[in-house]
């Protein structure tokens, strides 16, 4: 049986037709949706300002991804912001998510921002530790609410 070491993890840019893996990750975390929805929303970003990182095994399976982007407000000088941060099971706690962080750092730096932020759903105990552990400081707790619009 291989271990660990038989493994060849590659940090790269994520690709439309990485999606549908992409997919199964979102599932797995409680994000379902659909392709066609998860494609739209793709397609809907501004690459300009968002970039998105993938962690492939192997070639074959994406065990995490990444979405940074840039976020411009009256409120405060721009900052780069971790907008979505998923690990697969299976991978969480072997580097894989420090690995990914790192990389949004570095896409700040080169972009000329000098805050990475992230927010965490309180409930996520486990991602708390993560973040402090990589140097993040806990800046505040806030209430999120959303109101549906139609028509």
């Amino acid at each position: 049986m291989g271990g660990m070491s038989d493994l060849t993890l590659e940090l790269r840019e994520m690709r439309k037709d990485d999606l549908s893996l992409v997919l199964g990750l979102l599932a797995e975390l409680g994000y379902a949706t659909s392709l066609a929805e998860l494609v739209s929303r793709y397609e809907q970003i501004d690459l300009a300002k968002n970039t998105f990182y993938v962690m492939e095994k192997n070639g074959t399976q994406i065990v995490g991804w990444l979405h940074v982007m840039r976020r411009d407000l009256l409120t405060s000088s721009p900052r780069a912001e971790i907008a979505g941060l998923v690990v697969t099971y299976d991978f969480q706690g072997k580097g894989v998510g420090k690995k990914l962080v790192a990389q949004a750092e570095t896409w700040a730096r080169d972009n000329g921002l000098e805050l990475l932020h992230v927010s965490s759903n309180l409930e996520r105990e486990g991602s708390h530790a993560f973040y402090k552990q990589l140097g993040f400081e806990h800046a505040k707790s806030s209430a999120v609410y959303k109101k549906p619009i139609y028509g």
